[in-house]
């Protein structure tokens, strides 16, 4: 994928969380927070990934730069201030040296809860945790391949987890804005992948805190 798409994709969500805060701003204090009659959950979502720990270094010189995160998940309320659901991800980070253009990619599907309060308020914080499965699909070095220096490659599942908080700030009964703060934990290291008849073993896990917004809707009241 070339830098002028992933660039673009950069821009798209930035024009993203900016519409979020001034949906948030605009939405009159009048309005009601969640409705505690509502049956399902969908939301949809996008923001940066940021690497910490041994993702920032990643193969010793093929760091990861900040990156992209899409998220959608839908989820049933169990109670009033809980939901749980699935969630399916794509998280994508450009590689910190000039002599690899390619990319560390995410594809994770997990089963989350979310714990809501302030539900009778305009903005109503909650915590989030899930657990998963994370498919890597990571540019490596390969020395199969003399004149190749670097290949993408697929990487066995691993598994993912997450926990975060965010606040949702209605704009109706039945629909939000949402604000999240996150930290990805994903223990790929030791996972593996085919290049020919090389194996290729990554290094280590691949961390990283997720900022992302989006919007979330609310359908089915209780009979």
């Amino acid at each position: 994928m070339s830098n002028r798409f992933f660039n673009a994709i950069r821009l798209q969500v930035m024009a993203l969380l900016c519409a979020g805060a001034v949906v948030a701003i605009s939405v009159t204090p009048a309005q009601a927070g969640i409705d505690e009659e509502a049956l399902f959950e969908v939301s949809f979502g996008a923001g940066f990934a940021i690497p910490v720990g041994g993702f920032s270094d990643f193969w010793d010189t093929l760091g990861a730069k900040t990156g992209l995160e899409m998220d959608i998940s839908g989820g049933y309320f169990v109670t009033p201030n809980l939901s749980l659901g699935l969630a399916f991800e794509y998280s994508q980070f450009s590689i910190d040296n000039p002599a690899n253009p390619q990319r560390y990619r995410f594809y994770s599907i997990g089963v989350y809860g979310k714990y809501f309060t302030g539900l009778d308020s305009k903005v109503s914080p909650y915590i989030r945790v899930q657990g998963g499965l994370t498919l890597p699909n990571f540019s490596a070095p390969v020395t199969i391949d003399p004149p190749k220096i670097f290949d993408e490659i697929e990487f066995s599942a691993k598994i993912d987890a997450l926990i975060g908080i965010g606040a949702r700030i209605s704009t109706s009964s039945k629909s939000g804005v949402y604000f999240e703060a996150a930290y990805r934990y994903k223990p790929i290291g030791g996972s593996t992948g085919n290049f020919g008849s090389e194996i290729i073993e990554l290094p280590s896990d691949a961390p990283y805190i997720h900022l992302t917004a989006g919007i979330g809707f609310d359908f089915g009241p209780k009979q």
